[in-house]
């Protein structure tokens, strides 16, 4: 795909800004969602094959030629041999510069048809977010629901677009290049919809993609790992202990900022992964349950924390029943909330708040594969029947 953007640096003349779109979005992820681009491969492979089937002819008719050659070299005479020599090679010749005529009249086909896909991007990139648009919200699964109830609940008058990747979970076994991949992908996807906001609802996300989502979004983005620091710091906390997913542990994210934001912090970070797939399966009860968190809870109640900071927007969901087993001395942080006041806050100094007379549209929940299990989660959340829908981004 990577030929795109050399072909987006190619239409400079005729279309100044299809650097930009190189510059600021990644080109791959959104060209393939896009239902011209796909009409468009399907015309370029379409003459490719007609370009394919004329030189397989005539390399047929050569190579039928040569053999005839070398069949009757004890026959022919040598003048006769020689003008069939001259005849293959005029022929060879020929088979060449109709390939170079072909591959040119490719590469032109091709900048006809992507030129105005192209364009259609950058309008599209280009064109302000309303004050209207929803907030974009995305996680690997149910847990970035969390936030978006916290959300919901702090700005009621303003419309979620929430994306489960219900198709990749967990993101927290996956690699950083997948994780990123994966987001960029989902963020693009938001802001085509017409988000005016996107938040990284999935600290596996926030711990590795978050920079390289700023950088190509040209709307605010919101992780959920900086305002928690933050509010860390604030409390003045000694002694944190961290349940997170693989990637986000394995990242070192929250030590490094905590760290930087209080020196005299001790903190203790642990891999809990199997809880998001729990979770998942919607067994928020249960010996299952309580069997995971044990297992999890011995290690944590040995360094004697006196917080807890949950680092996967999946485990509030089971927050009751983590701290049902710590006891009461050991202060749960509650990380959507805290997502939602500084959400709140950011968007109001970007002036991208409804007018609180302003009538909210329904919040809408998409996701790469459809599972019953978010569809009840969901609703448990949201309080009444949503409306499911799959977007596939990865087709």
């Amino acid at each position: 795909m990577k030929k795109y953007a050399l072909i987006a640096a190619l239409l400079v003349a005729s279309a100044s800004s299809a650097q930009s779109i190189v510059a600021h979005v990644n080109v791959d992820s959104l060209l393939v969602q896009m239902p011209e681009y796909k009409l468009a491969q399907e015309a370029l492979q379409a003459e490719q094959a007609k370009f394919e089937a004329e030189a397989k002819e005539m390399n047929a008719e050569l190579e039928k030629g040569a053999q005839a050659l070398q069949a009757n070299a004890a026959t022919w005479t040598e003048l006769r041999q020689r003008q069939e020599q001259t005849r293959l090679q005029e022929m060879y010749n020929n088979i060449q510069e109709y390939m170079q005529q072909a591959q040119g009249q490719l590469q032109q086909k091709e900048v006809e048809l992507i030129t105005p896909v192209l364009e259609k991007l950058q309008a599209a990139i280009n064109a302000p977010a309303p004050v209207d648009g929803p907030i974009g919200l995305f996680d690997s699964g149910v847990g970035g629901l969390t936030v978006a109830r916290a959300i919901a609940d702090r700005l009621p008058g303003e419309q979620l677009l929430y994306f489960g990747d219900t198709a990749h979970l967990p993101y927290g076994d996956k690699s950083p290049e997948a994780i990123r991949g994966y987001s960029l992908a989902i963020a693009n996807h938001l802001v085509s919809l017409g988000a005016k906001a996107v938040v990284v609802a999935c600290n596996s996300a926030s711990s590795v993609a978050y920079e390289a989502l700023v950088e190509a979004l040209d709307v605010p983005v919101f992780n959920v790992i900086d305002p928690v620091v933050d509010e860390v710091a604030r409390l003045g906390l000694e002694r944190v202990g961290i349940w997170g997913t693989k990637a986000t542990i394995k990242s070192g994210v929250f030590p490094s900022k905590l760290a930087k934001a209080n020196a005299s912090i001790h903190v203790s970070a642990w891999a809990t992964p199997l809880l998001v797939p729990v979770i998942e399966e919607n067994i928020l009860s249960g010996p299952i349950l309580d069997a995971v968190i044990d297992g999890y809870a011995l290690p944590t109640e040995a360094e004697n924390v006196e917080a807890l900071l949950l680092a996967c927007t999946h485990y509030p969901i089971v927050a009751k029943q983590i701290g049902q087993r710590l006891g009461e001395h050991v202060a749960l942080l509650s990380t959507p909330q805290i997502v939602a006041e500084h959400v709140a806050q950011e968007l109001a100094k970007h002036g991208l708040l409804q007018a609180e007379s302003a009538q909210r549209a329904a919040h809408q929940f998409v996701v790469s594969d459809f599972t019953p299990a978010f569809q009840a989660i969901a609703q448990q959340f949201f309080g009444a029947v949503i409306e499911l829908r799959e977007d596939h981004l990865w087709a």
